[in-house]
């Protein structure tokens, strides 16, 4: 059976174009978000998404993805959407397949 996902949301007392700044930066992003020990952007799609590598490095082993991020950061409501997808073909990760919005 494969596993389940898992839906996390939280709130953030902070302002928003520092979160903003906090998790479309790849070097800030990968200092507070755990699953990542490095972000590396690597180009970008037709569509503007920006394709990036990974890296989590845990004690004997250092798993490796790939990635794509969306960020939208105005649109004509006021609201702001950032999209996140990642995968890894290294069988001893934690993360697997995974996407944020």
């Amino acid at each position: 059976m494969p596993p389940q996902p898992i839906y996390v949301e939280t709130v953030i007392d902070a302002d928003l174009d520092r979160v903003w700044q906090l998790t479309q930066d790849p070097v800030l992003h990968a200092r507070w978000d755990l699953r990542f020990s490095s972000i590396t952007p690597t180009g970008t799609t037709p569509d503007g998404a920006q394709r990036f590598r990974y890296e989590l490095r845990i004690p004997g082993h250092r798993l490796a993805g790939t990635g794509v991020s969306l960020g939208e950061r105005r649109r004509a409501d006021g609201t702001r959407t950032s999209a996140l997808r990642f995968t890894t073909t290294d069988r001893l990760s934690p993360l697997g397949d995974g996407r944020g919005y």
